[in-house]
C-alpha cells in the first residue's frame, strides 16, 4: 500500500498492511535540516498539517482592523507589542521572549476589560476568501507519499489567545455571557472561512483549539458549551463536502473521550498517556480503544520527550506498546505528540525519528492480535 492508503485506511478505522507511522507533525518545523525531510518523506506516513492564510486577521478581511508591531530589545529578552486598531479605539498585546523559551509568552492580552470586547466585536466582519493554491499544490507535490491536512484555528483556541490566560480563564466562570458573545461572533468567521476552502475542493482538516478548555485547565462541564456546541458544527460542515476532520488536543481528554465522539470527529491527537515521563495526559490507551476505538482513529501517542532525549530501545518499547494497546482492527497512526521546545537535541531527535519508524514497520504489520 502507498502512505496515503494506509493513512486513509487508519481514519476510516480499516486495517491496511501495516500502522501508519507518521514522523512529520508539522511540515515547517525549521530547525531540522531539509535534506533530513525528504528522507523522512521517502520512508515513513507523513501526515502534513498545513495552513491557509486570510489576506485580514480574526478570519476577516476588512480593511478597518490592522495591526502594527514594534520590539523592545534587552540583553535577555525581547518584548513583542502589537497593536489592533479597531473602530472603537486600539487594542494591545504584549508577548515575551527569551534564549531559552523558544515560543513567546503572552504578559499582556488585547481583551483585559468589556470595553476591550466592545473594541474587538466593533471590527466589521467581511468574508475572507483564502487562496487555496499553495494547499493544492503541496498535495500535488506530496501525491502518494502521505496526506496533506488544512490546519486552522477554531474559536476557543482564537478567544484564548486574545487574553492572558489567567485573565481567560477567570472570564469562563465569571463573564461566561460575554465569552459566549466573542465566540459567537468568531465561529460564524470560521464557519464562511472552512466553507470558502471547502468548495475551493480543499481537505481534510484539522482543528487546533480545544485544549485550551481541557480538564487540564477547566471543569469538564464547560466543554460542551465552548467547544462541543461551535467545533461539531464545523465537524458537520466539513462531512457535508465529502471531507475527512481530526481534532488536535493535549492535556487531560479522559473524561472527554466520549464527547469527541459525539462531535463526530474522525480522529484526535495526540492522546497521551498518563504514565510516561514527558506526558501531561491522563489516558489509558488500553481503555481508551474500548471506549471510543470503534468511533475515531487515535493518532499519537509517541512523546516528544521520549524522541529528544531517550535511547533506541525506549522508543521502541514505546511504539510496541501503543500498537499493542490501540493498534487492534485499525484505526492507529503512530505519532509524536508535539514540536520538539530546543534546538539543542536536533541529532538525537532526528536519530530517534528513524528509529520510530523502524520500531513501527517492526511491530506494526497487520493483522494485530488482540
Amino acid at each position: 500500500m502507498t502512505p496515503r492508503e494506509r493513512i486513509m485506511a487508519a481514519l476510516l478505522l480499516e486495517e491496511s498492511d501495516t500502522v501508519p507511522v507518521s514522523p512529520v507533525f508539522y511540515k515547517a518545523l525549521n530547525f531540522l535540516p531539509q535534506d533530513f525531510y525528504e528522507t523522512l518523506t521517502r520512508i515513513s506516513d507523513g501526515v502534513y498539517r498545513v495552513g491557509v492564510p486570510t489576506n485580514g486577521i480574526f478570519y476577516s478581511d476588512s480593511k478597518k482592523a490592522k495591526v502594527t508591531t514594534r520590539n523592545a530589545v534587552f540583553p535577555d529578552h525581547v518584548i513583542y507589542e502589537s497593536i489592533l486598531e479597531t473602530p472603537k479605539g486600539p487594542l494591545v498585546s504584549k508577548q515575551i521572549a527569551t534564549k531559552t523559551l523558544l515560543d513567546p509568552m503572552c504578559i499582556k492580552g488585547y481583551i483585559e476589560n468589556e470595553e476591550d470586547v466592545e473594541k474587538f466585536l466593533s471590527i466589521p466582519y467581511e468574508a475572507c476568501h483564502p487562496d487555496p493554491k499553495a494547499f493544492l499544490d503541496e498535495v500535488k507535490i506530496l501525491g502518494d507519499m502521505g496526506v496533506v491536512m488544512c490546519d486552522f484555528a477554531d474559536a476557543i483556541c482564537i478567544l484564548g489567545e486574545l487574553f492572558k490566560l489567567d485573565k481567560f480563564y477567570q472570564w469562563i466562570h465569571r463573564k461566561p455571557d460575554l465569552i459566549r458573545d466573542l465566540l459567537d461572533a468568531l465561529h460564524i468567521r470560521i464557519m464562511d472561512y472552512v466553507e470558502s476552502l471547502l468548495k475551493s475542493g480543499v481537505g481534510p482538516f484539522q482543528i487546533t483549539g480545544p485544549e485550551y478548555v481541557c480538564t487540564t485547565f477547566v471543569a469538564p462541564r464547560f466543554f460542551d458549551s465552548l467547544v462541543v456546541a461551535y467545533d461539531q458544527q464545523l465537524i458537520k460542515l466539513i462531512h457535508e463536502y465529502g471531507q475527512l476532520v481530526i481534532i488536535h488536543c493535549h492535556g487531560k481528554v479522559n473524561a472527554l473521550l466520549e464527547k469527541f465522539a459525539e462531535m463526530g470527529t474522525d480522529g484526535l491527537h495526540p492522546l497521551e498517556s498518563s504514565s510516561e515521563t514527558w506526558s501531561s495526559g491522563d489516558i489509558d490507551l488500553v481503555d481508551a480503544k474500548r471506549r471510543v476505538g470503534h468511533k475515531f482513529c487515535f493518532l499519537g501517542n509517541i512523546q516528544t520527550g521520549d524522541l529528544e532525549m531517550g535511547s533506541k530501545e525506549l522508543v521502541e518499547q514505546r511504539c510496541r506498546e501503543t500498537i499493542e494497546q490501540a493498534g487492534v482492527d485499525g484505526g492507529l497512526i503512530l505519532e509524536y505528540t508535539g514540536i520538539p521546545k530546543s534546538k539543542s537535541i536536533e541529532t538525537r531527535f532526528c536519530e530517534n525519528l528513524l528509529n520510530m519508524i523502524k520500531a513501527g514497520r517492526k511491530w506494526g504489520k497487520y493483522p494485530q492480535k488482540p
